[in-house]
């Protein structure tokens, strides 16, 4: 889970910092102001324009004051209250990523993986399958249907419709493993064995989309994904930084201790290959 100590320090020190900028916004301005109103009223028989324009710049001053105010109190556009509400921003993020210039990675920490592969396909299926795209490597780390089988009740579907997406994704990668290669493109798939604590994506090493997973229901006997919220990351502030290196630690313990590793095309010869998160290393 999300420390909350790091997240409230992080809050309290933005909060500090932007009072602190408008504290000194409030004083210069002031100051000037005075400034101005004590110069127009001596130069005002010579310019009698000086006042007005010291009350406009005056003015000017208050009214950035008032947009750092509503920027800070303005409701988050980085926190979806699920992956159904997230979900066309991440599909936007994908194709947006996988457009770039050179290599484009994107890394997906999930359960099932159904509305994660859902997702991915919608962005970028069509074009890995026509070529249309190039140099994608996208590292999938899924739960293992075992696992779930262990620790859920035996009528919950979670494991068998695990297992059958691993074998839909596997499906699709064979089918279009001479695109994957043509492209210079890879598809790896692992599965983990330990209880899913954080699941989300990681576009480039650089933008994160990352969510929780809980106990839940009567009994606390079923996981809640994908019914979390969902908060975008990226490497602009220290806490997104410490979020995505969090993130690329749980995956890299994932793929090092995977009870099942699929990479395709199968016969290895896509250029670049799938590669440890740089800040996991």
């Amino acid at each position: 889970m999300r420390s909350p100590t790091l997240a409230t320090d992080s809050r309290k020190g933005e909060f500090s910092r932007t009072l602190e900028r408008l504290d000194q916004a409030k004083r210069a301005t002031t100051i000037i102001a005075c400034i101005l109103v004590v110069a127009g009223g001596v130069l005002q028989d010579v310019i009698p324009q000086f006042l007005p324009i010291a009350i406009l710049l005056y003015l000017t001053a208050i009214t950035a004051i008032l947009l750092e105010i509503h920027a800070w109190t303005a409701p988050s556009l980085n926190v979806y209250s699920s992956l159904q509400a997230a979900a066309t921003v991440l599909l936007e993020e994908i194709q947006k990523g996988s457009r770039r210039k050179g290599r484009c990675d994107i890394l997906w920490l999930g359960v099932t993986m159904q509305s994660a592969w859902l997702t991915i396909e919608n962005a970028i299926g069509r074009d890995l399958a026509e070529c249309a795209i190039t140099d994608i490597h996208i590292r999938l780390l899924q739960s293992d249907p075992g696992y779930l089988l262990s620790i859920l009740k035996s009528d919950d579907s979670t494991p068998q419709l695990t297992a059958e997406q691993a074998q839909y994704i596997a499906r699709f990668c064979e089918r279009n493993s001479n695109a994957l290669k043509a492209g210079r493109s890879t598809i790896s798939i692992a599965q983990y064995a330990y209880m899913p604590n954080y699941h989300g994506l990681l576009i480039n090493e650089s933008v994160l989309y990352l969510s929780t997973v809980r106990w839940t229901g009567g009994e606390y006997a079923e996981l809640s994904v994908p019914h979390e919220p969902f908060e975008r990351f990226d490497r602009s502030t220290p806490r997104g930084q410490y979020m995505i290196d969090l993130y690329c630690a749980w995956v890299e313990k994932g793929f090092r201790e995977a009870t099942s590793l699929k990479t395709y095309p199968t016969d290895g010869a896509s250029v670049g290959g799938p590669r440890t998160p740089s800040s996991a290393a």
